[in-house]
């Protein structure tokens, strides 16, 4: 496990991302976990990440209608800064695609962490995380 970088900004801002991909298609488990995996990296670099796949544990033991969950996704969509497509078949995340394209937000793809890599390389290269978390000394 990387140690995660500690970020403070005193107005509480961060870089959201919201992370899609697969859910209902293949293993709901490995799904949740992919995207869990990569919400960690996300934080590990300082970055705040949503995670929608954890919806599959709410979903178990209060099940909402699916138009309900899509609604919540549109909101997160809209707020956060980017989205991670992380590799699969899913027609529900080509849906988040296309609303964050439609929405002008910025999309990262790749396989074998290559949206990763692009997605960190994107934010320090715009000098986005240095001007929003200064790093703490501990």
């Amino acid at each position: 496990m990387k140690k995660h970088k500690p970020y403070e900004d005193p107005h509480g801002k961060s870089i959201c991302i919201y992370i899609s991909g697969p859910y209902s298609r293949g293993d709901k488990g490995d799904n949740v976990l992919n995207a869990i995996r990569a919400g960690v990296e996300l934080m590990d670099n300082g970055i705040t990440p949503y995670i929608p796949h954890l919806s599959h544990f709410v979903e178990g033991f209060y099940p909402r209608p699916y138009q309900e969950w899509l609604h919540h996704d549109r909101v997160w969509i809209n707020r956060c800064d980017a989205v991670l497509r992380l590799p699969g078949v899913s027609s529900g995340a080509d849906w988040e695609v296309d609303l964050a394209i439609s929405l002008g937000t910025l999309v990262f793809f790749g396989s074998n962490g290559s949206g990763m890599r692009k997605l960190l390389k994107h934010f320090r290269v715009s000098g986005k995380e240095e001007s929003l978390w200064p790093t703490i000394k501990m």
